[in-house]
């Protein structure tokens, strides 16, 4: 089974100090987050389609009459 020791990850401390930098860039932009391609006009109208719930006709209807007080 492999171990730790098997993987080929150079030795920090054996670098010089630029090598050592530019390796820790890498590694810090190989962790970075992929921005999300969609815009946030598309992401703000599925929101809005989530939120606003279906309302039938009779529901309206029954809507209306509490609101005029009949």
């Amino acid at each position: 089974m492999a171990t730790i020791e098997d993987l080929p990850q150079p030795d920090i401390s054996k670098m010089t100090s630029d090598d050592a930098i530019e390796y820790i860039r890498q590694i810090r932009l190989s962790r970075r987050m992929i921005k999300n391609t969609q815009s946030s006009a598309v992401i703000k109208k599925k929101i809005a389609k989530k939120a606003i719930p279906k309302v039938t006709k009779n529901d309206a209807i029954e809507l209306l009459k509490l609101l005029e007080g009949i």
